[in-house]
């Protein structure tokens, strides 16, 4: 993999997320400290794999799961715009 750059802003962030995680010792910690993290940075669940995303992405991604649950169910997407 490639490495590219990355603001301090960032690298701060994912080093405080990392540096959380570090001192997990049960699944029970992992998921305490999973629900920190996803409070912390204001992340929402992504509507189509469960994983964390941003509140930007998640709106996108909103849409565009919500246009093809209707189509599945009714065949066609109405309102949705």
């Amino acid at each position: 993999m490639k490495p590219f750059k990355l603001s301090d802003n960032i690298q701060c962030a994912v080093a405080d997320v990392l540096t959380q995680f570090m001192f997990t010792n049960t699944m029970d910690d992992v998921w305490k400290v999973w629900d920190s993290v996803f409070d912390q940075y204001d992340l929402c669940s992504d509507p189509f794999t469960d994983t964390p995303c941003s509140p930007k992405e998640y709106s996108k991604n909103k849409l565009e799961y919500d246009r093809q649950i209707m189509i599945d169910k009714f065949g066609h997407c109405d309102g949705l715009e």
